[in-house]
């Protein structure tokens, strides 16, 4: 997966926000949590997972809507 790291905040815009919350994870270094029961939604999150870290992009790089991280307070 070859991503562009100004692309990375559309990129993920595009995605379930489990599928987000994996790529967050793997950023902030947690270990990949395995899913209590049946969880059809955890494919998305491994998905998000392995695709952060593969990519080698991290999400430390995305705002939050509405958030400009340069701004001072």
């Amino acid at each position: 997966m070859e991503i562009k790291e100004s692309e990375i905040t559309l990129y993920l815009s595009t995605k379930s926000e489990f599928y987000k919350a994996g790529w967050i994870a793997a950023d902030k270094g947690v270990s990949r949590k395995e899913p209590d029961g049946d969880n059809p939604f955890y494919a998305e999150y491994e998905s998000g997972y392995g695709d952060c870290i593969s990519s080698g992009y991290r999400a430390s790089t995305i705002t939050a809507p509405g958030k400009n991280k340069s701004e001072k307070r």
